[in-house]
């Protein structure tokens, strides 16, 4: 298999009441997670809040460290990742990007998933995603990752285990670009 292709995914864990309230009860490092087409993270995705000052409205984002809840947090923790992918792989992630991009006052955030993935229930809504489901479900859509774990109950800390993932750095968000 020629891998021709690279994305990223950015795991980060930012100030915000939401973020602080999912690391108090997951305990996780990581609280959110994005995919990037690209290494400087411009064509960077994701599901989370539309609005800085307001978590309670949120859907599909497309995401910057430039902007946003990133410009607040430049002291945020990171994780940053790279996956190699075929031309094909990558044409999938772009498309399915584009198709939720070009419909995404249909797509909502899937607040209810949350709690979903604390109880352990693989409950499936359409065209809701929270961040690591999203994610999860592009890379599972274009065949680039084997994970037995359902979209639905993936974390963002499950990135960390995913065996086709490279650490590319970790450190400071302003210091990942």
């Amino acid at each position: 298999m020629l891998y021709i292709k690279t994305i990223f995914i950015l795991l980060t864990k930012t100030n915000s009441i939401l973020s602080r309230t999912i690391e108090k009860v997951t305990g996780d490092c990581y609280t959110h997670v994005s995919i990037s087409l690209n290494r400087e993270l411009t064509q960077m995705y994701s599901f989370g809040r539309k609005k800085k000052s307001n978590p309670f409205i949120g859907g599909f984002v497309h995401e910057s460290i430039q902007n946003g809840i990133y410009a607040l947090n430049q002291e945020a923790e990171c994780m940053l990742f790279s996956l190699d992918v075929t031309e094909k792989a990558y044409e999938n992630i772009n498309n399915m990007i584009c198709d939720i991009h070009s419909n995404k006052e249909q797509y909502k955030y899937n607040f209810i998933g949350l709690f979903n993935v604390l109880l352990g229930w693989n409950v499936r809504r359409k065209k809701r995603y929270f961040c690591s489901e999203f994610v999860t479900e592009v890379l599972q859509y274009a065949n680039t990752i084997e994970w037995d774990k359902p979209p639905a109950l993936t974390k963002p800390s499950d990135f960390q285990n995913m065996p086709e993932l490279s650490i590319v750095f970790e450190g400071k968000l302003r210091l990942v670009a």
